[in-house]
């Protein structure tokens, strides 16, 4: 049970419990293997449980972007195919994980490459058979203030300056420039959702359609919310046919091609991209 983990008064809520099968071949069988990773929220921090079949021997995280870290730990033998979970909505911080297969480069070594929703501080913690990654508000450091010595001297007299023409006040911003502020960020969510939606168009699960779906509709209530000038509107109709065909993609009742739908709604995002 992960409630052994954490004293009993905190509590515990299991948002995401995923279960990989691992087929190891005999000699592999003493190895330690990956099994699941779970999903934890406690309080204001939200913890990543990469569940081993026995404890690695080293454990690093490198920070891609803002919005992706990466793991690696080992040796552990992975599943021979990669696979890509999304977080259930709500959940803060984390997006989703993609494992990468273990073969070739990757052989004998835990690869795996979190995709976070907001910024994030993150540590990375070994308690025997799990690694546990940590996020927690980012908080900006405070610049200290100068302190003040109870014997200074009064400041020296000078001479008055003449005063300076007023700077002109800044330019107001377009209404095209306010339009790609208001819509940037549901790009960015877009492009960090991706990888989930063309995996799970490849190889369709039906709670992960739904994580996706359930993403892609909150962008869409995004784009419906922002005004649009008349200037922005084939970039904005073009985004919002790249989200309504994202979403037709990973909808349970689609009997389509969900590969074709979701490669679509990639094309129609790289030119709204650049139509904006």
């Amino acid at each position: 049970m992960l409630t052994r983990v954490f004293p009993p008064c905190l509590r515990l809520f299991v948002a995401l419990v995923l279960g990989v099968n691992v087929g190891v071949p005999a000699a592999a069988a003493n190895e330690a293997r990956f099994q699941n990773v779970s999903l934890l929220t406690i309080r204001d921090r939200v913890s990543l449980v990469f569940e081993l079949t026995g404890e690695p021997q080293d454990v690093a995280t490198r920070r891609v972007s803002a919005a992706v870290l990466e793991l690696d730990a080992g040796p552990i033998v992975m599943p021979a195919k990669p696979t890509s979970f999304v977080a259930p909505p709500g959940v803060r911080f984390v997006m989703g994980v993609s494992l990468l297969a273990g073969d070739g480069a990757t052989a004998g070594r835990l690869k795996a490459r979190i995709t976070l929703l907001e910024r994030a501080r993150s540590t990375v913690r070994v308690a025997g058979r799990r690694v546990y990654v940590d996020f927690s508000p980012d908080s900006e450091p405070v610049s200290p203030q100068p302190e003040r010595t109870s014997g200074a001297r009064p400041a020296a007299r000078t001479a008055p300056v003449p005063p300076t023409a007023a700077a002109p006040p800044p330019a107001t911003p377009s209404a095209a420039d306010a339009y790609r502020t208001m819509v940037q960020p549901a790009i960015e969510r877009f492009e960090q959702l991706t990888p989930f939606m063309v995996s799970a168009t490849a190889s369709p699960s039906e709670s992960v359609l739904k994580a996706v779906g359930n993403t892609l509709i909150g962008i869409q209530g995004l784009l419906l919310s922002v005004d649009v000038p008349a200037e922005s509107r084939q970039a904005h109709d073009l985004l919002s046919s790249a989200i309504a065909t994202a979403v037709t993609s990973v909808s349970p009742s689609f009997t389509g091609d969900r590969s074709a739908q979701a490669k679509q709604a990639l094309i129609l995002l790289e030119q709204a991209k650049t139509s904006r």
